[in-house]
């Protein structure tokens, strides 16, 4: 069988690392794989190297693949026997007749599958992510990591970096030595500019100032390399996000392989492999987006979660487990095994 996938295979981005690990579990599954490498954002890294052949536009292909948004699914090469589209799932109706074109729409989880019923779930793999050494941290060590998107307004960005920064200093504050955390921070706003570091640095300044929390913020800014994010990884015990959605939460899978355990809210498509004892899922209720989100992919009728601020205020972080989590390890395995069998499926013919 010859399959070709068609996505930004050198991105440095969601959709990069989905287009990335599909070709490599279809290599796993003794494929052979072309790839027509598509732009997404401007984090191209040439440094990506696969065992595959390049698009040939006189090769008959069993099955393509797209990896990327709905709304820009090109025609499939001529003589393409099943057509797949793969997106992360966020996408409305206007959207989606876009994709009339693809047989199969591939999503990353049922909270996605939720949006396009349509659609079938396979799960985003996450490889290359080695177990945290089991040594003690001596600091207890929290990460948020995410696109900072809101700029300067505190909860109207879907990621929820400002508002998650500001609560955990609040929550550390209330610890009873706030001096034994620290908060590791990795974000940028897209542009990885050093106006944009500054303007991120004083925000972080301002926050501090605000709660009066005496505790070190670690900013790492921009974009990181694999070894570079998983000893970020290995630095820490826990994820603390307060996002608003997640079509997959690719960051959380990635940093629950490591062992690391997670506090985020109670909602959307990381529940399919963070739900576990583990790791804290805070009650949300579902509120109308602001105007200020509203957009292709967020329209005005649109909801979101927002944690309840009674967990928040209750979050004690001095009565956590900090050590290494073989649960959250294990659902990560579970969800590339699972992830694997799915492919293997679709792939009959």
């Amino acid at each position: 069988m010859k399959i070709l996938v068609i996505g930004p295979a050198y991105s440095i981005s969601g959709y990069g690392e989905r287009t990335r690990q599909l070709i490599y579990d279809l290599q796993k599954l003794s494929y052979s794989v072309d790839i027509q490498s598509s732009s997404w954002g401007n984090t191209i890294n040439d440094e990506f190297t696969f065992d595959c052949g390049a698009y040939n536009p006189n090769q008959t292909y069993d099955v393509v693949f797209y990896v990327g948004m709905l709304d820009e699914v090109p025609l499939p090469p001529i003589n393409t026997k099943k057509y797949i589209a793969v997106t992360a799932g966020i996408e409305t109706d206007t959207m989606y007749a876009f994709s009339n074109t693809a047989d199969l729409i591939l999503v990353s989880s049922e909270h996605s599958k939720s949006l396009i019923p349509e659609s079938k779930v396979l799960p985003e793999s996450i490889n290359g992510f080695a177990k945290r050494d089991s040594k003690t941290i001596e600091q207890k060590r929290i990460l948020i990591s995410g696109a900072w998107i809101g700029g300067q307004t505190i909860g109207e960005d879907r990621k929820n970096i400002p508002y998650s920064v500001y609560k955990l200093l609040e929550i550390i504050g209330r610890s009873a030595d706030p001096s034994c955390y620290e908060i590791v921070l990795h974000t940028s706003m897209g542009t990885y500019s050093e106006l944009e570091r500054y303007e991120i640095t004083n925000f972080i300044t301002h926050l501090k100032d605000k709660t009066q929390t005496p505790v070190r913020i670690e900013f790492h800014h921009g974009i990181l390399t694999h070894t570079e994010l998983t000893n970020l990884y290995h630095s820490c015990q826990y994820m603390f996000t307060l996002s608003h959605g997640e079509g997959f939460g690719r960051h959380i899978a990635e940093f629950m392989a490591t062992g690391g355990r997670i506090i985020a809210p109670n909602y959307s498509g990381y529940l399919d492999f963070a739900n576990t004892p583990d790791n804290i899922m805070l009650p949300v209720n579902l509120v109308n987006i602001p105007t200020s989100m509203i957009n292709k992919w967020l329209l005005k009728e649109s909801k979101w979660a927002e944690v309840e601020d009674t967990a928040l205020k209750e979050l004690n972080l001095d009565n956590l487990d900090y050590s290494i989590s073989e649960t959250n390890i294990l659902s990560i395995e579970e969800n590339n095994k699972k992830s694997l069998s799915i492919l293997s499926e679709i792939l009959i013919i």
